[in-house]
């Protein structure tokens, strides 16, 4: 089956699923020994035919996307959300799809109800703890300023606190194509240009998020 080359599909229907790993845990350190918690996501496609989706910019990409906007974070007592956008960096201009090139990893054929799991280190394990105290030795909390959107968040977390993850609202996956990665990538050693997605971004929703606790 050849991936289609125009964008005329209705997305196909996937469910997502999040989980950590435990639920409560103490704060890492960053470079800290012995186990840390894990974040895991999984996709099942219930498509009739296989798919392939891009996954460099969506919440499979677990390296990059913990440290951007896929995902959201908040205190479950405040409803306070937690500064997750870490990196300016890490943008790309243009993608290969050529068989043995690096971006050949990110290509992903979901079959239909056969589940996709990616499973990672979940970062914010090894977030700084909220200890801000002012001159009087009163306790304050730590901010980081949203300039463009004028939105306070939290900088750190708070031991004892509970939190909400989930993905953010609007979370998608606008590249995909209707076939295996045989059909969508190039030949090894030739040149190919991008394919338009074969249809409408796939919505990225969750029946949930998950509670965790920090210790």
């Amino acid at each position: 089956m050849a991936a289609m080359q125009s964008g005329t599909n209705e997305p196909p229907s996937i469910s997502f699923s999040l989980a950590i790993s435990p639920l409560v845990f103490a704060r890492t350190p960053f470079n800290g020994d012995g186990d840390k918690p894990q974040i895991t996501v999984t996709a099942v496609s219930h498509a009739s035919s296989p798919i392939t989706i891009f996954t460099w910019p969506t919440i499979f990409n677990l390296q990059l996307s913990q440290r951007r906007h896929n995902f959201t974070c908040k205190d479950v007592a405040t409803d306070e959300l937690v500064w997750m956008h870490l990196t300016k960096g890490l943008s790309r201009r243009r993608f290969s799809r050529t068989k043995g090139n690096r971006d050949e990893q990110y290509f992903v054929t979901l079959q239909p109800e056969v589940p996709y799991t990616v499973t990672s280190e979940f970062k914010l394990a090894s977030r700084p703890l909220w200890t801000g105290e002012d001159e009087s030795g009163e306790k304050y909390t730590r901010y980081f300023i949203d300039s463009a959107e004028g939105v306070l968040f939290l900088d750190r977390l708070e031991s004892g606190h509970e939190y909400h993850f989930s993905v953010q609202k609007d979370e998608s996956i606008q590249w995909w194509w209707i076939g295996t990665t045989e059909d969508v990538l190039a030949p090894k050693g030739t040149a190919a240009g991008w394919l338009p997605p074969s249809g409408a971004p796939i919505p990225v929703k969750l029946d949930q998020g998950v509670v965790f606790k920090i210790t």
